[in-house]
This record gives C-alpha cells, sequence and structure tokens, in this order.
C-alpha cells in the first residue's frame, strides 16, 4: 500500500505544478483505493480465520459462554 501511497502523492504533485494530467492522477488514487481495498480484505480474512479457528477449537464457545454469563 506504502507504494501506491507513493504513487498518488508524486501523481498529485505532478497535476498541481502542470506536468501531468488529471487522468493520470485519478488512476493513481483509483490505485490507492484499490490497495486500501485490498489491505481491508486481508484483514477481514484474518479475523475470520482467527474465528474458524476458536471455532473448530472450542475456543468460541467458552468465550460466548462466558460472555452470556455476565
Amino acid at each position: 500500500m506504502k507504494v501506491a501511497e507513493e504513487l498518488y502523492n508524486v501523481a498529485k504533485l505532478s497535476y498541481t505544478e502542470g506536468i501531468a494530467p488529471l487522468s493520470e492522477l485519478i488512476n493513481a488514487e483509483n490505485g490507492l483505493k484499490e490497495a486500501q481495498t485490498q489491505y481491508l480484505t486481508a484483514l477481514l480474512q484474518i479475523s475470520l480465520a482467527e474465528l474458524d479457528l476458536m471455532k473448530t477449537s472450542g475456543q468460541l464457545s467458552k468465550i460466548i459462554k462466558d460472555a452470556s454469563s455476565n
């Protein structure tokens, strides 16, 4: 994601200085948004995998039971 952020910053500066067209800035912004989406998707997949592991090992049931008793 850092590469996409850097590309966006360069494109924004280039556009601001009149060196690059708006389309280059838009493409860089789209690339940044795509990288952010992929990052968040990966975080979600990790969380879901952790929940699945907890469920499989029986830990999730214990956590739910403990939370219900409070």
